[in-house]
C-alpha cells in the first residue's frame, strides 16, 4: 500500500488506509497485550483474528472495485492473501475456527462479486478470452476462485483436525508418562522408607542381641557348672549317719 500510494488517486489511498490502519493498531495492541500478560493470548482472539484479516482484505477489494476499476479489483493478486490466511490456520487455531474462517472467506468473496455485479455493473462473461480482452471478468475464473477457496478451506480444516488429534495424543501420552513417573517416585520413596525401617530394625536387633548373647552364655556356663556338681559322688559320713542307730 505504501509503495503504490504515490501512484494511486486519493480515494484509493483512503481505501488502503481505512482497513490497514485499524489492522496496524490491532497488531500493536495484541503485541503489547501478549508482553504484559507474560505471553498469554486470549482464546477468542485466535478465532476472531483471521476473520478480521479476511474482512480487511475483502474491504480493500470492495473499495477498489467501487472507487476504481471493478475488473482490476477482482483480478488483483490480493486474493492470494485469503489462501495465506487459510494456510496459517492449522498452526494457529482449531479445526472449528478454521472451518468458520474458510466459510467466512468464501462467503465474503462471493458477496464482493455479487455487489460489484449489481452496483458497479460488472459483466460476467462465459468466454475467458473475451473477458480478458475487455474490462469485465470471466464467470469461469471467478467460479474457480470460489471453488479453490472452498477447497483450501476444507483442506485447512482437515489439517487442523489432524493437528488437534496429534496434540491430544501427545498430551495424553505426556499425562500417562507423568503419572507413571509420579507413581514410580512414590514407590521409590516407600522403598526408601522400608529400607530405613529395615536398617533401624537391624540396629535395634543387634543392640538387643548383644546383651542377650552374653546372658545366654552366662546361663549356659552356670548350667554346666550345676550339672557337674550334680554328677559328682557325695561323701557320706557313715559314723555320723548311723550314730543314732548304734546308740539305739
Amino acid at each position: 500500500a505504501l509503495a503504490y500510494s504515490t501512484a494511486l488517486p486519493r480515494p484509493l489511498r483512503a481505501a488502503n488506509a481505512a482497513p490497514l490502519a485499524p489492522m496496524l493498531l490491532l497488531s500493536v495492541v495484541l503485541a503489547s497485550l501478549v508482553r504484559t500478560r507474560a505471553g498469554a493470548y486470549p482464546h477468542w482472539l485466535s478465532a476472531v483474528a483471521p476473520i478480521v484479516d479476511a474482512t480487511a482484505v475483502t474491504a480493500i477489494i470492495l473499495c477498489y472495485g467501487l472507487l476504481g476499476s471493478p475488473s482490476v479489483a477482482l483480478k488483483a493478486p490480493i486474493t492470494l492473501v485469503y489462501f495465506a490466511i487459510l494456510a496459517a490456520r492449522p498452526i494457529m487455531g482449531s479445526a472449528r475456527s478454521t472451518g468458520i474462517t474458510a466459510a467466512c472467506i468464501t462467503a465474503e468473496y462471493l458477496a464482493v462479486l455479487l455487489i460489484l455485479v449489481q452496483v458497479a455493473h460488472v459483466t460476467l462473461w462465459s468466454d475467458p478470452i473475451t473477458a480478458a480482452a475487455s474490462a469485465n471478468v470471466a464467470i469461469l475464473d471467478e467460479g474457480m476462485k470460489l471453488v479453490l477457496l472452498a477447497a483450501a478451506g476444507v483442506v485447512a480444516t482437515y489439517v487442523s483436525a489432524w493437528h488437534e488429534r496429534v496434540l491430544r495424543r501427545a498430551l495424553a501420552a505426556q499425562i500417562v508418562r507423568n503419572t507413571e513417573q509420579r507413581d514410580l517416585s512414590i514407590r521409590l520413596q516407600e522403598a526408601d522408607k522400608l529400607a530405613a525401617l529395615g536398617t533401624l530394625a537391624a540396629c535395634v536387633a543387634h543392640e538387643v542381641n548383644s546383651p542377650l548373647t552374653a546372658i545366654a552364655l552366662s546361663a549356659e556356663m552356670l548350667g554346666r557348672g550345676l550339672t557337674e556338681l550334680a554328677t559328682q559322688p557325695r561323701q557320706v559320713d557313715v559314723d555320723r549317719s548311723f550314730a543314732p542307730a548304734v546308740r539305739l
